[in-house]
């Protein structure tokens, strides 16, 4: 190897090559090949247009639509070929072929590949086509071609007459700035080890989870993050608030690790404030948040600095909340204004 000549870009210079921009390209954008060399693994832009997303046609036939979008082909016939950036302005049909016979199915896959002469064969272009997958009792997908990436796999059974979009299954990665966030749908999109720099971090959508690489374990490892909100529960059976009581409710999730911290007080104030007459009841847990194995926890009320310990069972969306003091319980608050609240940690 030797200095490539000449650097991008040099003024009073003519022989700036193709491949010499297309190296510029392919060093903006981050993750590399496992192979290493002068490009990336391309992807789909995941801002531009309709990301490239592959569907079934309007009323299902024997065909996909790729709508509109900029995908990133990494060239792989040369050391140096860089990456071409493309872009699709419009709905483009592909026509898929007809279903095997009996006992097969087929996996075939949508393709976005280059056509370069400058390395081989004799077209200039970059091209949208369905690659036909070989029919079998278990199939597999073909590899895209060179120059090339799968943006999706479609699934056709024998005897299949139209595509939907259950047959069809995204593939393509979204392409990210060198240091940038990478997106991700979901986790089989990750992108591997050892193709990304030292904390670098990526978005999963599905779960609304990030993580950043850890270089030393070889790993991607969870960054926490808390969400909190606001809610109001329900009023427990037999409670009376009083003419001026209130009630809030108050979580914080941290959902990469399933956690959920919830606090509820009830405040009871002016003439009627009462609790029930028994030594229990159920609180609501923040909206969406059901168990997901059995947990417990405590609280307090003002009035003679009683406990509250309550208990959660999987699938319930409340918790059992029992005085220390069940006598107090049954007298009610004499004192207004005084108040109740009931917290803790849950695993939902």
């Amino acid at each position: 190897m030797a200095t490539v000549q000449p650097p991008s870009f040099m003024q009073g210079r003519t022989d700036h090559s193709a491949e010499v921009l297309r190296m510029h390209s392919a060093a903006m954008f981050g993750e590399h090949p496992l192979a290493g060399g002068f490009l990336t693994r391309g992807g789909v832009h995941p801002e531009h247009g309709n990301r490239m997303q592959v569907t079934q046609t309007g009323s299902p036939t024997m065909a996909v639509v790729v709508r509109s979008g900029t995908v990133v082909l990494p060239g792989t016939e040369g050391g140096k070929q860089g990456v071409y950036i493309c872009h699709n302005d419009a709905d483009v049909t592909l026509s898929i072929a007809a279903a095997p016979g009996p006992g097969t199915s087929r996996i075939d896959i949508v393709q976005a590949k280059v056509r370069d002469a400058a390395y081989s064969g004799g077209s200039n272009d970059w091209i949208l086509e369905v690659k036909t997958g070989t029919a079998a009792a278990s199939p597999v997908a073909p590899n895209n071609d060179a120059n090339g990436i799968t943006l999706a796999i479609v699934n056709v059974a024998s005897g299949q007459s139209s595509v939907n979009n259950g047959h069809i299954v995204w593939f393509a990665p979204y392409v990210h700035a060198v240091g940038g966030y990478a997106e991700a749908p979901n986790d089989f999109y990750i992108p591997p080890t050892g193709t990304v720099r030292p904390g670098q971090r990526v978005h999963t959508l599905h779960n609304e989870v990030s993580q950043i690489y850890n270089s030393t374990a070889n790993r991607w490892d969870v960054v926490p993050t808390v969400q909190q909100g606001a809610y109001t529960p329900g009023t427990p059976s037999g409670f009376n608030l009083g003419a001026t009581g209130t009630k809030a409710g108050f979580y914080k999730l941290i959902a990469s690790i399933r956690l959920c911290f919830w606090s509820v007080e009830f405040n009871f104030n002016g003439a009627g404030g009462t609790v029930p007459a028994g030594p229990t009841f159920n609180i609501d847990l923040p909206p969406g948040i059901v168990p997901t194995q059995q947990g417990s926890g405590a609280g307090n009320y003002d009035f003679g600095n009683r406990g509250l310990v309550w208990r959660a069972l999987p699938g319930g969306s409340q918790v059992l909340v029992k005085t220390t003091d069940s006598a107090v319980m049954t007298a009610g608050f004499a004192p207004s204004p005084s108040y109740m609240h009931v917290g803790g940690w849950i695993i939902y």
